[in-house]
């Protein structure tokens, strides 16, 4: 069987750590095991996420986008001679993708995979679109239960739970800290939805009796990089590939996700290759990780406060407090490439 993968955010090379796409050179290479695998990309000039779809210009650039990524995508399935498509996220590559079936016949299915349902699902258009990109797909999965309920409420049709994984080379290796300063650690990009502000403002309201007994280090850029800098307690690294990634989780003591909106993060995962304790805020799949598998805190979405009482309790017991080491191991089994892999050629053989 030939598989076309249809994406707009495909990593250039393995060491591209800035956008979510980065899992999916992970699981093209898995699936690659089993079948031929054939990837289709438009090109764009930047980033999906950075164009203002209120905007009559962004709007007419989607409009050409979608346009021209169906036929070539059509042309690219036959050029390919594919027996079916993913798309991964409803939008734009679903559309491409029901492009594809409407002129060849060819199946597809549809990876859900966050900000094509909640965000784009909300503009009144692309959410009759979605919809239709959804009901014609021959299968639909999402990558986080949250995810998977919102789909099938959206369009009353059964969706399955895939979860996106990424694999860091070295993440075997023991993690040491070799300081007696708790290290906190923030991976990802830096905009309001990801909370980086919640988590710099619940760090100045940490009780004064622990000044100078942490430090943040931050790793991603964004939009809100250009009014954030560097002092003696946090320290903003801009983007990082993978070795600085794999660095820094080894040398933190503990990953915060602050987000105000998430599906399943990926670095959640991430950080569970390493036996890296989390404090995550409420938001989709995390309060269920990490109470099922027990490695980590939870606090209340944009809640400054809720996070500053948890940094604390992590501050006073800090890894003292047990973890069961047997929790990241069932997370990473439950949680594998080539368990997602399985469980897509299962679904559309």
């Amino acid at each position: 069987m030939k598989i076309g993968i249809l994406t707009h955010n495909f990593p250039k090379n393995e060491d591209d750590r800035k956008d979510a796409g980065v899992f999916l050179r992970d699981f093209a290479a898995e699936l690659e095991k089993k079948r031929e695998v054939y990837i289709y990309k438009p090109r764009l000039d930047d980033k999906l996420g950075s164009w203002h779809l209120f905007s009559p210009l962004s709007l007419l650039r989607f409009v050409k986008l979608v346009i021209r990524g169906r036929k070539e995508a059509v042309d690219f399935a036959i050029k390919n001679k594919l027996d079916y498509c993913l798309a991964v996220w409803a939008i734009p590559s679903g559309v491409f993708a029901l492009g594809v079936k409407k002129a060849l016949h060819i199946p597809y299915a549809v990876w859900c995979l966050g900000s094509d349902i909640n965000f784009y699902a909300r503009i009144p258009v692309l959410k009759q679109i979605i919809k239709s990109v959804l009901k014609n797909a021959d299968r639909v999965f999402a990558n986080s239960l949250f995810l998977k309920d919102k789909v099938e409420a959206l369009v009353g049709k059964k969706c399955t739970f895939l979860p996106a994984v990424t694999k860091i080379h070295g993440s075997r290796i023991v993690r040491k800290s070799q300081s007696d300063i708790v290290k906190f650690l923030y991976v990802g990009r830096l905009e309001r939805v990801k909370g980086i502000d919640i988590l710099l403002n619940a760090l100045s309201k940490v009780d004064k009796k622990y000044f100078g007994g942490w430090k943040l280090d931050v790793l991603g850029g964004g939009t809100l990089m250009r009014n954030l800098k560097s002092n003696n307690f946090v320290k903003f690294h801009n983007w990082a590939d993978e070795e600085k990634v794999v660095k820094f989780m080894k040398a933190s003591n503990c990953l915060i996700i602050p987000s105000r909106s998430e599906s399943l993060p990926l670095v959640l995962l991430e950080a569970a290759q390493f036996n890296l304790p989390i404090i995550t805020s409420d938001v989709g799949d995390c309060p269920y990780i990490i109470k099922k598998y027990n490695i980590g805190w939870v606090f209340k979405r944009g809640s400054v406060y809720s996070l500053a009482r948890r940094l604390e309790d992590f501050l006073k017991e800090g890894e003292k407090k047990k973890m069961e080491t047997d929790g990241f191991l069932k997370l990473r089994r439950d949680f594998s490439q080539k368990v997602s892999v399985r469980k897509f050629l299962s679904e559309i053989t």
